[in-house]
């Protein structure tokens, strides 16, 4: 599944300029070195990378970026306007690097979460009842991100017994979502408190994510370099350009006003069209329960 990396090359790649290489032994505290084409260099070029963000993705957090102060293309060598506690190439084995022109990497960490929060996942949740007695359950526990009660498209349930979801189909149940206040209630008559309630539900993607080693849902946004999300690259990456766009639309485009309206446009219409081709919102199956006989 794509990190946190993945989304912020594919994003940077898009705002320009960008590069990314490694860091070669000539490297120390003072100096990051990258004897590479075309960083290293034979062209008259001293001020290609000058006042870019110089980003070491590996590095502590007091390490991981810097500004290009002086860039000498002969030798490769690539001057931070401050040093690092500890240098880019150590133990024999260099550090990868990024060079970012226009926006900071920790701010365009930003904006891919706030691009995460606009894309929409289907994912399915458990529930457990409260009492036998309860006609209504609380689905305050999903607070942080079920607060429409549209986000609940289906409800279904295993009783005990036959709980193995990938052997069985809930039973779908009739019902509604309802709210009280700030929390949501499923109204789809009492459970048994032995039973397996399944909703079947939309989740923004940022509410979804989850370190390297953990289990989707566990934390909400990426924070870690190898954090990871579930939605494809270019989805999060035109998504985060808009959110660029507006935050910073006069720095990516200063001189032309009536082009920065255009191209804010054009990135809006590539998330909209990875929208389209990557989600498809679920018809509701949670019909109310019918109330029968006369009116009182």
């Amino acid at each position: 599944m794509p990190t946190l990396t993945t989304y912020r090359q594919a994003a940077a790649k898009l705002i320009g300029p960008y590069r990314s290489g490694t860091a070669t032994s000539g490297s120390n505290t003072t100096v990051l070195e990258d004897t590479s084409w075309p960083v290293k260099s034979s062209l008259s070029q001293d001020d290609l990378f000058v006042d870019k963000f110089l980003y070491r993705p590996s590095a502590t957090d007091a390490d991981k970026t810097r500004v290009v102060a002086t860039y000498t293309p002969a030798s490769g060598y690539l001057y931070p306007d401050n040093g690092w506690s500890v240098a880019p190439y150590a133990g024999g084995v260099g550090e990868s690097y990024e060079i970012h022109g226009l926006i900071e990497p920790g701010v365009l960490h930003e904006c891919i979460n706030e691009a995460l929060k606009r894309i929409p996942l289907v994912i399915e949740v458990t529930l457990t009842p409260a009492s036998n007695l309860y006609t209504r359950q609380s689905l305050a526990t999903y607070s942080a991100w079920l607060t429409e009660e549209w986000q609940v498209r289906k409800v279904g349930v295993l009783p005990q017994g036959s709980t193995d979801r990938e052997q069985y189909k809930p039973v779908p149940r009739r019902g509604r979502v309802v709210r009280d206040g700030s929390t949501l209630y499923l109204e789809a008559g009492s459970f048994e408190t032995t039973d397996t309630v399944y909703l079947t539900c939309v989740k923004a993607a940022y509410y979804h994510c989850k370190p390297s080693a953990g289990t989707w849902g566990d934390q909400s946004g990426l924070a870690l370099n190898t954090d990871q999300a579930m939605p494809v690259a270019e989805w999060v990456a035109y998504g985060t350009l808009c959110e660029v766009w507006l935050r910073y639309g006069q720095l990516l485009d200063q001189t032309a006003n009536q082009r920065m309206i255009r191209d804010q446009a054009a990135a809006a219409a590539m998330f909209t069209s990875y929208a389209e081709q990557c989600f498809r919102l679920p018809e509701i199956e949670l019909t109310p329960i019918r109330a029968w006989g006369p009116r009182g």
